[in-house]
């Protein structure tokens, strides 16, 4: 009898133990990928925000732009600041990386400095770029990927 009761309490957890490893394999098999992609789009806006503020950081320099001189980043400091993020493979569509309003936060931002920045139907680069980056380094408080 004693026996029969050790079997029978061996036999059930064994069940329960399948059981429990069949569901947890099922949920990991099931969540892991979403989760991983979730986590690789997030590396990949953090990389696209840091390429766009290191722009925004270059320094202003006059340039002779369609044979008009005008303040803008310097074009090696810009080349050097998007190099890395150009070199990685796009793998993912709008409604990705858009799925928490990301991008329309980086555009409203941008629109919001343009504004600030303009006089007279005319842009302020002198205090469009810093403006954009340091409203663009906001933007962690609100994407905690960001961080």
């Amino acid at each position: 009898m004693k026996l029969k009761k050790t079997s029978m309490f061996l036999v059930t957890g064994l069940i329960l133990g399948l059981i429990i490893g069949i569901i947890a394999s099922i949920s990991y098999l099931k969540y892991y990928p979403e989760y991983k992609q979730k986590s690789e789009i997030n590396s990949y806006k953090k990389k696209l925000i840091g390429s766009i503020i290191c722009e925004y950081n270059c320094p202003i320099i006059e340039q002779n732009i369609s044979g008009k001189i005008q303040l803008i980043p310097d074009s090696s400091c810009v080349e050097s600041c998007t190099k890395d993020f150009k070199a990685l493979p796009n793998l993912y569509s709008n409604e990705q990386l858009n799925g928490d309003n990301y991008i329309l936060e980086v555009q409203n931002v941008i629109t919001e400095c343009k504004k600030q920045s303009t006089q007279n139907f005319i842009l302020n680069n002198t205090e469009f770029f810093p403006c954009n980056s340091r409203e663009l380094s906001k933007l962690s408080d609100k994407f905690d990927y960001l961080k």
